[in-house]
Parts: C-alpha cells; structure tokens; sequence
C-alpha cells in the first residue's frame, strides 16, 4: 500500500509538471501567433493571456482584444475569447465568443451579440497544427448597425471536414442559417441600399460545397494574408426568402484576381424580385436591368410554370445568365496581396 501511493504521489508530481509546461507552452504559443500578426502587418493587442484548468484541461483566455488588418478593411473588439481543451487530448478545442462584439467593415460599425456562439475544432496531431474538421454553432443571434438596423438569426451552423482523398487545402463545408429576420431601418446601417420592401423572414439558407484553398488553414494561416479559395464546387445550395426560392449548383475556379470563371446551374422561382435585389446589392448594372428582365422574362416563358432554369456563366470577367448578361462579374476578393505564403 505505502508503494501505491508513493507512486500515486510520484504520478500526480510528473502530472503537475506536465501541465505547468504545457499550461506556459500553449501560453507562448498564443504570445507568438500574435507577434507573427504583428510582423504581418495586423495591428492587434491582447490584455492578458491567462491558463487555468489544472489538473485536466487548458482553459486559455485573451480579454480586451483589438484587432485592425492592415488594409484597415476590417476591424474586431471583443472583451474576451476563450480556447478550452483537455490536457490530455490537446489537438482538440472549443472556441468560446463573448455574447457582445463589435466590428468594423468597410467603414461601417457593426455589433453582434448571440446567447450562443461557440466552435468546435480538431486540428493534425503535427507541428502546423492543420485543421483536420470543424464545426461552429450560433444562437439567436443579432447583427446591428447605424441606426439599429441589421438582421436576427435564430440559428446559424457550419462545418467543415476534409476534401475527398485528405488533400489538406481541401475542405467539405456545410452551412446552414435559419429564421433569419431582417431588422426595421435597414436602409441605414448593414443592408443599406436594400430595397425596403423585401420580405422580413429569411426562412433557410443551405450550402454544401468543397473549397480548395490556395495554401492550408493551419496555425500559419492569416499571419501575413489569409489563405484564399482557388476552386469551388458547389454541390448543392438553397435559401428560402419569403416567396423567392433559389436552387444552385456548379463548379468555379477562381483566379489570382479574386475574379471566378465556371458555371452555376439555377432554378429560380419569384426571380424578378432577385433581378431587383441584385440590382439594388450592386451586382448587375441598373442600366442594364430592363434589358435583362425583358430577357430572363422569355426565358422563363420557356419553362412552362415561369420558374427561371439557366447557367450562370462567369468567363473573361463578365457574367450572364443563360445567353443575357448581366454585366461585370463580382470580385470575391482584391488583388492587393497575395495569398498566404508558401511553406
């Protein structure tokens, strides 16, 4: 019995040490991602980084955090963020959000609370600590603006596995958003230049797609440049939007540029109203609009029920949908940097 608990002493000993070290590695290594930022570029700063949990888990958190890219696109405040894992099964950790956060895009403020917002990420037992699977969860959450204006979700899901083959830039991504409601005062704040008649409820929105990234989402990722999509297969997506339903599938490549090149297969239902809000989102030239409507309007003649079954075609910079243009095909991101580096 007196060697039993000498070991068992011994063991809680070792055990100690264990989580001291890892408790001050993982310590250094959130000291070290943020210097890396630094170096990039990204303006951030972090109060404290503090780790508890002993004897059985990491428990890390970062409070008064700010956070402003270097093209000063996009910033966040949050009063704090929390990385949780077991000590024993460290590769594996839930990320906690605070229930008040506040952003900047583009110039326009922005402030989100949710009574839930919290993810779930496994990550390549290996150096680079690449990400292996994911999955995210939000809860009535409330998007807000100049003006009070913004857009509720009651419930908002995403996942992410890899590709096809475990190629490591290759991602399945799920997304699902439901009940989302448009905020009284849009006009003013995130969803500005929306007409104001759009229907209040959002029912669903559902994506099934693959992405290929131009370099691995890893501990390395959004140092100097986040890591941007090269390809997109488009499997299978959907949204509900009073009565406007839409139905998309396709394959995109996309260039250097941020500009895409593919084909999107559509069904779309109500479709003038999506003319109408494309328009008024900046997609498709309003000077163009009348000519497109006259068009699509043939072509869903066609169909026999004046739902709207076409490909949108993105080539050479332009867009069109079937055989009428839509006008200049959308950037998904800018050309000023390249994308991560190469390791």
């Amino acid at each position: 019995m007196r060697k039993l608990i000498l070991v068992l002493i011994a063991a809680s000993i070792l055990w100690g040490i264990y989580w001291f070290i890892g408790a001050r590695t993982v310590e250094r290594g959130f000291a070290g991602w943020i210097e890396q930022l630094r170096a990039g570029g990204t303006q951030i700063e972090v109060a404290a980084i503090d780790t508890r949990g002993l004897p059985n888990r990491f428990d890390t958190t970062l409070t008064d955090i700010a956070l402003d890219l270097p093209d000063r696109s996009f910033s966040w405040r949050a009063p704090f963020a929390q990385v949780l894992a077991l000590s024993y099964k460290p590769n594996h950790v839930i990320a906690v959000l605070p229930d008040r956060q506040s952003f900047e895009w583009r110039g326009t403020p922005l402030t989100l609370e949710a009574e839930r917002l919290r993810g779930s990420l496994v990550m390549r037992p290996e150096l680079a600590l690449g990400l292996d699977r994911s999955s995210f969860v939000g809860e009535a959450l409330a998007l807000s603006g100049p003006g009070g204006s913004g857009l509720r979700v009651e419930e908002l899901r995403l996942a992410t596995r890899p590709g096809a083959g475990g190629a490591r830039p290759v991602h399945d991504i799920g997304f699902e958003l439901d009940d989302a409601r448009l905020i009284a005062g849009r006009g003013n704040g995130p969803l500005a230049g929306l007409p104001d008649d759009l229907p209040e409820l959002i029912e669903r929105v559902r994506v099934d797609a693959t992405v290929t990234f131009d370099a691995p989402l890893d501990r390395h990722a959004f140092v100097s440049a986040a890591p941007r999509p090269t390809r997109i297969d488009l499997r299978d997506a959907r949204i509900t939007w009073g009565m406007m339903e839409l139905e998309a599938a396709g394959e995109l490549r996309i260039g250097p540029d941020g500009v895409p090149e593919g084909a999107v297969s559509l069904a779309a239902t109500q479709w003038r109203e999506m003319l109408r809000l494309a328009v008024a989102a900046g997609l498709v030239d309003p000077g163009l609009s009348g000519t497109i409507e006259t068009g699509m309007g043939l072509l869903a003649g066609l169909s026999g029920d004046g739902a709207l079954r076409l490909p949108l075609t993105f080539a050479g910079g332009r867009m069109s949908l079937g055989p009428v243009p839509l006008g200049a095909a959308p950037r998904l991101f800018g050309p000023g940097s390249a994308g991560a580096p190469a390791r």
